[in-house]
């Protein structure tokens, strides 16, 4: 994309994609089922406060039956010094801060936010080089030990080792990872129980956030994974986790 930060592209975008569906009679949920996005992320891009990255846009646009992106859409080949010096950068604004949303490396380092999310597999493998592991959401990033050096940083007392979650903790972040995003009352339709508490309870341990589908009140309050979550599970995104599920998923329907 031309830019990652929304702007007069992502409102073109936002415009392009709003009027796709009015001609189509979709609702957003319907889009999003279509279109295997979820219904957060696509609110985001149809409100023209975020920029999809050029993988979606082309999804979007195959499952609106829109004609591929034109050229001026499509995001120039990186500079021949983005491995070194970018890389770098990025690897030094994600060990300082810990954690960082992408539009914050991408104005930090003055990559697009679509650069930064390319740039991830290649940091990951550098971080490994320190015995530290890259964990992305939709929106941030953060560093946790690699497995091999969590033992050492517990003895130098800069790991904190928190409880271990309970099955019904577990089966809810689980579900909610294989979603993608979902609503109280989704969650406590699919458990068959209340899950206020709960919910509440892993939003205040920070394994879940808390989104909205847009700024209109009466919106559903949605829930999706953080970085601490997608840790805890020892993967290193909500789609590595989303495989994974789908997988066993699979071979349950098989058995």
């Amino acid at each position: 994309m031309v830019g990652g930060v929304p702007g007069e592209l992502g409102t073109e975008i936002a415009r392009e994609l709003q009027a796709r569906l009015r001609a189509l009679g979709w609702s957003v949920s319907e889009a999003a089922r279509r279109t295997q996005i979820s219904r957060v992320a696509l609110s985001q891009i149809l409100n023209g406060r975020r920029m999809p990255s050029v993988a979606t846009y082309e999804r979007l646009r195959r499952g609106l039956g829109l004609r591929p992106a034109s050229e001026a859409l499509v995001r120039p080949a990186a500079p021949t010094n983005f491995t070194e010096t970018h890389l770098s950068r990025l690897a030094a604004c994600v060990v300082v801060r810990r954690e960082v949303s992408v539009g914050e490396l991408a104005t930090a380092c003055g990559l697009s936010v679509p650069a930064v999310r390319e740039s991830l597999p290649e940091l990951q493998t550098r971080l490994a080089a320190c015995g530290l592991r890259l964990v992305e959401d939709s929106v941030a990033v953060t560093v946790v030990p690699a497995a091999h050096s969590v033992d050492a940083l517990a003895a130098l007392g800069e790991l904190a080792v928190g409880r271990d979650l309970s099955a019904s903790a577990l089966e809810v972040l689980s579900w909610v990872a294989y979603r993608g995003a979902a609503t109280r009352r989704e969650i406590e339709k699919a458990r068959g129980q209340d899950s206020a508490a709960l919910l509440s309870r892993l939003h205040a341990q920070g394994y879940l956030a808390g989104v909205t589908e847009d700024e209109a009140p009466g919106r559903p309050y949605q829930y999706r994974l953080t970085t601490r979550a997608i840790a805890t599970f020892g993967y290193s995104s909500v789609k590595e986790m989303q495989t994974t599920l789908a997988t066993v998923a699979a071979g349950a329907s098989l058995a």
